[in-house]
């Protein structure tokens, strides 16, 4: 199967944009129980993180995990087994930037030739305080919260994410934080990588 690894960057919401709930940890539904996880699943999500892995590493550099499948801002479920994989700002990538791993586990339920596997990017300042992303209370948590908003959507509900797709925080959007006036998320190829890293085989 192939994976497309797309941006997640902010800008205003669009007509036609997914609407997702306002930014908090009870963000998706919280009526959603986890599923126990077969060998089988368990086996597969490994050889899928471990292709991810190797995939950050050839284009951007060595990923460390900033955020465990075990922790999550939003209620456990069957697709919270998100991780988020951190590489660090170097001279040549003067940014952090934080890769998805874990949704593209499953398929989404997309149309025609769609890409159906896909993981998520983010590119944050090189000064941004990356050890305050894990306060759930925190200002500078939302990039973080937001990729696994992102990452669980397609799969909680039954939809898809592509190119140009915008997801607004809330209708009407407000603001991810109060240190920030951006309210919503669009998704676009990766940019600042090679296109080469955009398909994973």
């Amino acid at each position: 199967s192939s994976h497309r690894l797309a941006d997640a960057l902010y800008d205003a919401p669009s007509a036609g944009s997914h609407n997702a709930p306002k930014s908090s940890r009870n963000a998706l539904n919280e009526d959603c129980a986890a599923l126990p996880e077969t060998p089988a699943v368990k086996l597969s999500r490994q050889k899928h993180s471990a292709a991810v892995r190797a995939h950050v590493e050839k284009y951007i550099g060595a990923p460390q995990p900033l955020f465990s499948a075990d922790d999550t801002f939003t209620p456990s479920s069957e697709y919270s087994n998100i991780e988020i994989l951190h590489v660090a700002p170097t001279p040549s990538r003067p940014f952090h930037t934080l890769v998805t791993c874990g949704m593209g586990d499953r398929p989404m339920s997309a149309p025609g030739e769609e890409i159906r596997y896909a993981e998520l990017v983010v590119t944050l300042p090189a000064d941004w305080p990356i050890s305050e992303l894990d306060d759930f209370d925190g200002d500078y948590n939302w990039p973080l919260q937001w990729l696994q908003i992102l990452a669980q959507l397609p799969h909680e509900h039954d939809t898809w994410l592509g190119r140009g797709h915008t997801v607004p925080n809330g209708e009407p959007a407000e603001a991810f934080a109060e240190n920030t006036e951006q309210c919503c998320m669009i998704l676009l190829p990766p940019l600042s990588i090679a296109r080469e890293f955009r398909h994973l085989q």
